[in-house]
């Protein structure tokens, strides 16, 4: 019998799940795959546990999600700066705000460390980094999508956790394992995005900016930094079922509800755009196999291969605050070089590096000797983003030398990594196109009656080269040119227009384009205008019910 793919959501608290995967949970499930979600803590700061994990599970099951593929590593739930040190920074048994010293499950589910571990764990960062790293061990998922640096103190514990027990992993030497690993904002890209649900058609994710959103969230501070730049993320279409004009015709807003403890449904609006967007962090890096040498400093080595792209000392810190979570070479040694070796040889397409979170450029000129043919390269950028070097061709080595040329005050690499692709290979999640709008995904797209025309493009994942478009079926008067300029000024109905990969046109998408009439549009307007309001009156009176029978009865 054939073994189904697997997904695991790893996230913090219970409703995280939702906004950081979306409805993708949905997306992976109906199309076979078997999915599994993974909280780190009880949820327990405010509510009893066993409500956390109630209302986790009632809305994994709208998604077809079951009891026994739900896992509660049973830590406990903390906020930044409670006076109470964060399991964080706890070496010995730390009690947590709910007042538990053991993780602990309820009657709805054990917590995982009893599940595998026939015993109840101490809160303690070595022993909540073990239980990550057992959770991926013992599951093995094909595909992770991870919580990322967020502001919230326990996000951080887990997307740092997180990155520290891949690297683990991927450094043990038997074991071939290089899952899928996307990893997402649960706030500034979800929980607290703009709030543009009702309109015409849904809009895109929109990049995260200071007065854009009503607060102002630190995380913001990462974008276009490290990994965190706006052009490389990676984007995925919503499920039909929430391609809608009204909120509670979707799927995602019904599971939202689910959370009454967190009166998540009132953000359902924010996290339910046309995409869902992610960052992806490759697990195949030839790097983890290699033998490394350094000319200085030779403890801290293993930062170059250890996932993990930065680190911090505060994981209260509204502002994040990074610690230099790399190899820097002795500012007496002249040499300043990493050696890499393997065995066995290795084909190389292309080297990735990466320098400190500092906003100043700290080396400024490289070298890198693969085998006996070197190349000058540099500047590694500032703030951490990487510096990518492309061969023109995969060169087969044995050895790779990097030195650090010109350098200034701070100057180290924190990741190293070598690829023989230009793309992780992955038969789990299938190359596709999308139709783009204004950059904005289109599914049913509405347009305004005096719209002449539109331009379309396209977004590729994971596949590349020239695009064919075309019309579907009937014209209706519409014309579309080979570079997706949709001439609309006859349009009659709406229309069908397909795109595919001239190399390959099993790779395609179709969408609806169709013209609005003024009349309709302000009955939709009305309509989704009464539907917010009737909406946001029957949450405020559910929030109400909530917090009265917590205060009353304590029975939740």
């Amino acid at each position: 019998m054939k073994m189904k793919k697997k997904v695991l959501i790893f996230v913090p608290h219970q409703d995280d799940e939702l906004n950081v995967a979306g409805d993708l949970i949905y997306q992976f499930k109906s199309s076979g795959k078997r999915v599994y979600v993974a909280f780190a803590t009880n949820g327990d700061y405010e509510f009893q546990a066993r409500t956390r994990m109630k209302e986790a599970i009632h809305a994994l099951s709208i998604f077809g999600i079951p009891k026994d593929d739900i896992f509660f590593l049973g830590y406990g739930d903390t906020l930044n700066g409670t006076g109470q040190p964060h399991i964080f920074y706890a070496e010995k048994e730390t009690v947590s705000p709910a007042g538990h010293t053991y993780t602990y499950g309820t009657q709805y589910c054990d917590d995982y460390a009893m599940t595998y571990d026939k015993c109840h764990h101490p809160y303690t960062r070595e022993a909540y980094q073990n239980d990550v790293t057992a959770l991926l061990c013992n599951l093995r998922p094909d595909v992770i999508f991870a919580v990322d640096y967020d502001v919230h103190a326990d996000h951080r514990m887990a997307s740092l956790s997180f990155e520290q027990a891949m690297g683990r992993i991927l450094s043990l030497p038997d074991l071939n394992y290089h899952p899928i690993v996307y990893k997402a904002f649960a706030y500034t890209t979800g929980f607290n995005a703009e709030n543009d649900f009702y309109g015409l058609n849904l809009q895109e994710t929109k990049k995260p900016i200071r007065g854009r959103v009503s607060h102002y969230y630190p995380e913001q501070d990462l974008f276009d930094k490290s990994i965190y730049s706006w052009s490389v993320r990676t984007r995925f279409p919503i499920a039909k079922e929430d391609q809608k004009h009204f909120l509670s015709r979707c799927k995602l807003f019904r599971a939202f509800c689910c959370h009454q403890s967190q009166s998540a449904g009132f953000h359902a609006a924010q996290v339910l755009n046309s995409d869902k967007v992610f960052w992806q962090r490759r697990t195949d890096s030839l790097s983890y196999k290699a033998t490394i040498n350094v000319s200085s400093n030779p403890s801290d080595a293993y930062y170059l291969t250890d996932f993990q792209l930065y680190n911090t000392t505060d994981i209260d810190a509204e502002i994040p605050s990074f610690n230099a979570y790399l190899w820097q070479p002795d500012e007496n040694d002249s040499e300043r070089k990493i050696n890499f070796f393997w065995k066995d040889g290795c084909m190389v397409k292309q080297i990735i590096l990466y320098g400190p979170l500092l906003s100043t450029i700290t080396v400024s000129e490289l070298s890198i000797t693969l085998d006996d043919e070197v190349m000058l390269a540099g500047p590694l950028p500032a703030c951490g983003k990487p510096l990518i070097i492309s061969l023109k061709s995969p060169k087969h080595i044995h050895s790779c030398e990097i030195k650090l040329l010109k350098v200034k005050e701070g100057a180290g690499i924190s990741e190293c990594e070598f690829y023989d692709s230009d793309w992780q290979k992955n038969k789990i999640l299938p190359p596709y196109i999308k139709i783009l709008h204004n950059d904005n995904f289109i599914y049913n797209y509405y347009v305004l009656q005096n719209t002449t025309g539109i331009q379309l493009s396209i977004y590729q994942y994971e596949c590349t080269g020239p695009i064919r478009f075309k019309i579907i079926g009937d014209t209706n008067g519409c014309y579309l040119s080979d570079d997706g300029f949709l001439n609309i000024t006859d349009m009659t109905d709406k229309i069908r227009v397909a795109a595919e990969l001239q190399s390959n046109p099993a790779i395609r998408d179709e969408v609806t384009i169709q013209k609005i009439r003024p009349w309709k549009m302000k009955i939709l307007q009305y309509l989704q205008y009464l539907e917010n309001t009737l909406l946001t009156v029957w949450l405020r009176l559910n929030r109400k019910y909530i917090h009265l029978r917590k205060k009353y009865i304590n029975d939740i």
